[in-house]
């Protein structure tokens, strides 16, 4: 499904993010990329997006290099894709409503599948008592776990999170955990990007692959 090619990144003459790094992952798995800030985690979920290019090697996406791809494909490509990013992507005069309903808006899907699958999703993080409310008003970890709903409820082909466990309590994260090895068990893959993987771990048939001086290494989970 994704695959990165002997991937080179470097930023001046003397950082030096990836030095010819490869990483699988296949259809259905899940993916947990560690390692200590400033180790280029976000760097790869750019190269991944195609938002960054690399000074070498190729990111691939179903056998094509992403990087190729003509941008009209590429936006499609994105709205299959559930991306939580460190930076907020939510529309703060929207509701939480209709930031999390706007992939599947996008997608042309019927407007009482929409409000089912928004209504879950919510749900499943408890925010449905929030659904009206306007994003900007919102505190951090409901505009997190707001972030991951919009990626999750469209069942996408993909999802790509980095850190979304980052500012939640303890009782937020397990609901996030969960959420994530739901879409994983129906078919989803997943790749989340994180200082801490501990949590994400506890996921049955999870693969963690750390970033070490600038090549990824295979760890065990358990």
């Amino acid at each position: 499904m994704i695959e990165c090619l002997q991937l080179r990144k470097h930023y001046g003459l003397e950082c030096e993010l990836f030095r010819g790094a490869t990483l699988r992952v296949r259809k259905g798995e899940f993916a947990v990329v560690s390692g200590p800030s400033g180790s280029g985690k976000s760097v790869l979920l750019r190269m991944l997006l195609a938002l960054e290019t690399p000074d070498g090697g190729q990111v691939l996406f179903q056998g094509k290099n992403i990087h190729a791809i003509p941008r009209r494909h590429l936006s499609s490509l994105r709205r299959k894709l559930g991306i939580v990013a460190q930076k907020g992507r939510l529309v703060p005069e929207w509701t939480l409503f209709d930031n999390v309903a706007l992939p599947l808006v996008l997608a042309g899907k019927d407007r009482w599948l929409i409000k089912k699958k928004v209504f879950q999703t919510l749900e499943s993080l408890k925010l449905h008592q929030r659904a009206n409310a306007l994003c900007k008003g919102m505190d951090a970890s409901e505009s997190k776990r707001a972030e991951i709903a919009r990626a999750a409820a469209h069942n996408p082909l993909v999802l790509l999170a980095d850190e979304p466990l980052e500012g939640l309590e303890p009782g937020e994260r397990s609901l996030v955990v969960a959420l994530i090895a739901e879409l994983n068990v129906g078919g989803t893959t997943c790749m989340a990007f994180s200082r801490d993987p501990s949590e994400l771990l506890t996921v049955p048939g999870v693969r963690r692959a750390q970033i070490a001086h600038g090549r990824f290494q295979e760890c065990l989970t358990a």
